[in-house]
């Protein structure tokens, strides 16, 4: 749309098609980097993430498409006149300074908004410190991001209010805790154990997880059989000689209760204990209570191999995958993404100087996020690499702009000057758009849903910031007087 104002303030026919035409390279350009963007969540370990990011990058594409095609039609019917009315005024005055030429797509040059100019010579004045200023920010926000923590505790994925946390509290208050931490005894083959002998070393692990105040209940195959007798006297000499003729007859019976089962390789006992789901521990703490219990008598006689399974050895390991994730897909979309910026920028320092704002904005929210003790659930990997797909459109048109004015002869400042006018309102109003876009959410019952929401609010409008603020003292720093840049394109 900004490039429709552009081309109506030139012609009065084929607005649309003249808009697409204009705009075609950086829109192109801007729909592939946020399909990169989309495409590098791909790299995650969780399917939900892979999907979200292919089916994205997909719609996005044929969007784009439908877009080409319609918008000359769509535009025609329902902006032309609205347009040219609001832009004959300015359009008179310039023609009559231009002595009535008019100009053609390619040479529109549209009057520079004196707040653009006066914006532009302030930056130029001050590009210093504000490059200072973006980068100290950028080195706290890292640091910051370096410590973040992730979560998957169903709780925090609901409201405090909510009726599926209550219904669970209730439930761990009254009955007892619903997690689970699985061990698996693992008694290879050929083994000098008999089927009963091994099930004395599950009664030692199961009595000694149910004396840590951390575990609620424990359920294995003893649970379900007379207590194993201890003693030396004959009484227990006997019943110790009927159990283990009992427990080899019993193995299939208690296969049945998936208890245990019986492989080539070993002979597999298992042991559930029950932790809570509410517990201000994580998971992996949790977790690592039961392990702490288990492994000394594991290293005893060394006997059997333990594993560690369950939900919450599960939602843990889920837990670091989202870390793992949100670096891979982040630093997937960065190296996507960078040479496309390299390409517009026609060099690989100017394209790695105009990449810098489009990585402050992700830095700064999840280093905040880190600084302010908040955690990441699975909606909010989400957000990295696509926040910086949708960031990098601002700074593609921008910097189509920038270079265009250099290239008919502008100083960087002037440039400059002509960007802020040209496209400052379509990049706000298309923050605006996206941001709005982003509300619904706000209002799920799911924290998840609302926390990708919030941090797609927060990326989007600090990269305004970086693109408006940070990019110009950047451009008309030092490091922006790049040969690419500053050099017209042939």
């Amino acid at each position: 749309m900004n490039y429709y104002g552009d081309v109506a303030y030139a012609h009065r026919e084929h607005l649309g098609a003249r808009a697409i035409l204009l705009g075609l390279k950086p829109s192109v350009l801007a729909t592939l980097t946020t399909s990169l963007g989309m495409i590098a969540l791909a790299t995650s370990q969780l399917a939900p993430v892979r999907t979200f990011g292919i089916y994205s990058a997909v719609c996005l594409c044929v969007a784009a498409i439908v877009l080409v095609f319609a918008f000359p039609k769509l535009s025609e019917w329902l902006c032309k006149r609205g347009y040219l009315d609001a832009i004959q005024g300015v359009k008179s005055k310039s023609d009559a300074a231009q002595g009535g030429n008019v100009a053609s797509d390619s040479e529109i040059s549209l009057p520079v908004a004196e707040w653009a100019q006066k914006y532009a010579a302030w930056v130029h004045r001050n590009y210093l410190s504000l490059c200072l200023l973006g980068m100290l920010l950028l080195g706290v926000s890292f640091y910051g991001l370096l410590h973040l923590k992730s979560s998957t505790k169903f709780d925090e994925m609901f409201p405090k209010k909510s009726y599926t946390v209550q219904s669970m509290a209730w439930i761990e208050e009254h009955l007892g805790p619903i997690a689970s931490v699985e061990v698996l005894m693992q008694f290879p083959k050929p083994s000098r154990l008999e089927p009963y002998d091994q099930l004395v070393w599950v009664d030692r692990v199961t009595q000694e997880l149910r004396k840590n105040k951390e575990i609620g209940g424990v359920v294995s195959a003893a649970t379900f059989l007379p207590k194993l007798p201890t003693g030396g006297r004959i009484r227990d000499v006997s019943k110790r000689a009927v159990m283990r003729t009992e427990i080899a007859k019993q193995m299939d019976q208690l296969a049945d209760q998936e208890l245990v089962t019986d492989s080539a390789d070993a002979t597999v006992w298992r042991i559930t204990t029950k932790v809570s789901a509410l517990s201000k521990l994580d998971y992996g703490e949790l977790t690592r209570r039961v392990r702490e219990t288990v492994e000394p008598i594991e290293r005893e006689e060394k006997l059997f191999e333990t594993i560690y399974t369950g939900l919450s050895p599960i939602m843990h390991d889920t837990q670091l995958a989202l870390l793992d994730d949100l670096g891979s897909s982040f630093t997937t979309a960065f190296l996507l993404i960078t040479p496309v910026m390299m390409l517009i920028a026609r060099g690989i320092r100017a394209g790695l100087l105009i990449m810098v704002p489009n990585v402050l904005p992700e830095t700064l929210v999840f280093g905040m996020m880190a600084w302010f003790g908040y955690s990441i659930d699975i909606a909010g990997i989400l957000t990295a690499s696509v926040a910086m797909g949708i960031a990098v459109n601002d700074t593609l048109h921008f910097v189509n702009w920038y270079t265009h004015r250099l290239a008919v002869g502008d100083t960087r400042e002037q440039a400059i000057a002509d960007a802020f006018s040209n496209c400052g309102k379509a990049m706000v109003h298309t923050m605006l758009i996206s941001c709005c876009s982003m509300l619904p959410f706000m209002l799920a019952e799911f924290n998840p849903t609302r926390q990708f929401a919030t941090l797609m609010i927060a990326m989007m409008s600090s990269s305004i910031l970086g693109d408006l603020v940070l990019l110009p003292a950047l451009l008309l720093s030092p490091l922006g007087k790049t040969k690419q840049l500053v050099t017209p394109a042939v």
